[in-house]
């Protein structure tokens, strides 16, 4: 059961943590055009209220944040399920709750958020609310990796971060891995590129 070991999942501690891993080198695969980005799509009414969720989040007013992209997140607006797992993942102004950020976590995965999959992996590779798996931690930062933009700043540190993970995998996991990767993001693609 995913409660039953929920722990913060805070990008300063990760950092702290993982700062000594030494760099995988690999290149980003996927171009930004084949992300989730928000929807083109969204009324002008929509991306206001998204940016005002967001901002809220950022200055720390995480019950506006929340009051304005849950329903945004809902909706499938990307990358919103991002910011409402972060808030369920470290109980701002609800409850703590694994289950939920692990649900809204993958359900941006799924649009592409190289965020949610950053987090998805250390949500695997540390058992916050789940067993253990380190074949699915790695395959959730290898599409990190793989979707995070040439120019942002935590395409490095996953890359690092990577690294430090695949040392202690066994071949089997590895072999595991690989077609967890595969069949994500022929989904993913799939996905973006609709029916």
């Amino acid at each position: 059961m995913r409660n039953q070991r929920c722990g913060p999942i805070r990008a300063s501690v990760l950092l702290a943590v993982l700062a000594l891993a030494a760099c995988a080198g690999m290149p980003n695969q996927v171009s930004t055009a084949n992300r989730t980005p928000v929807p083109s799509n969204m009324g002008n009414r929509m991306v206001e209220q998204y940016a005002n969720g967001v901002a809220a989040f950022d200055r720390g007013d995480f019950a506006t944040a929340y009051k304005i992209l849950r329903p945004l997140a809902a909706a499938g607006i990307a990358p919103a399920p991002v910011k409402i797992g972060r808030i369920y993942a470290n109980g701002y102004v609800v409850e703590r709750n694994c289950d939920n950020a692990f649900r809204w976590y993958r359900r941006a995965a799924g649009q592409g958020q190289p965020n949610s999959m950053h987090n998805l992996a250390w949500i695997y590779a540390l058992g916050h609310g789940v067993a253990v798996d380190r074949a699915r931690a790695y395959a959730w930062l290898t599409l990190a990796i793989m979707y995070y933009p040439d120019d942002d700043p935590k395409l490095g540190l996953a890359r690092r971060q990577l690294n430090d993970m695949a040392v202690p995998l066994h071949s089997d996991d590895m072999c595991h891995a690989s077609k967890l990767i595969g069949a994500w993001n022929a989904a993913l693609k799939a996905r973006a590129h609709g029916p």
